[in-house]
């Protein structure tokens, strides 16, 4: 009896196990590909804000040039 018990329960015992295993899958694939849209919209953020700051500085050196060329001119005024 035991052992008849045994063998009709163990493949449903290993169909539920590879169902369970199946769905762990499905969701792990679905979170990768969460995650990959989540990583291109950070890498599209970061891009952005990079070429933005490589803009601001530019436009920081030119306006300390623009200072000092001020300032030179001033101070050359300043000793006539």
């Amino acid at each position: 009896m035991k052992h008849l018990r045994r063998k009709v329960s163990n493949p449903k015992s290993a169909r539920r196990s590879r169902r369970r295993k199946q769905a762990h899958l499905f969701e792990l694939e679905s979170q990768v590909g969460k995650l990959k849209l989540e990583n291109a919209t950070l890498y599209k953020q970061f891009t952005d804000a990079s070429q933005q700051f490589h803009e601001a500085d530019t436009n920081n050196q030119v306006l300390k040039s623009d200072v000092e060329a001020l300032r030179a001119k001033v101070y050359g005024e300043l000793m006539l």
